[in-house]
């Protein structure tokens, strides 16, 4: 995984983390893994996970920094 962003993000009343990934790994995999992981420590809260280079991704993350960077 490259980088990481982590939002909050409401969308018709209905509130989650929105975590947006920049990954070359497969994001089905991933995503499922992370869910798996994420599950116990989200308190109820719903999590989306979406790619970077989705059309949402690409607006979702304009003027944010990622938390996790491999560089």
């Amino acid at each position: 995984m490259d980088k990481a962003y982590l939002l909050w993000m409401v969308r018709n009343n209905q509130a989650s983390y929105l975590l947006i990934l920049d990954s070359c790994e497969n994001s089905e995999l991933l995503f499922s893994q992370i869910a798996e992981v994420s599950r116990s420590c989200l308190s109820g809260k719903l999590l989306d996970i979406i790619p970077v280079n989705s059309s949402f991704g690409k607006v979702a993350i304009k003027d944010h920094t990622a938390f996790y960077s491999r560089n």
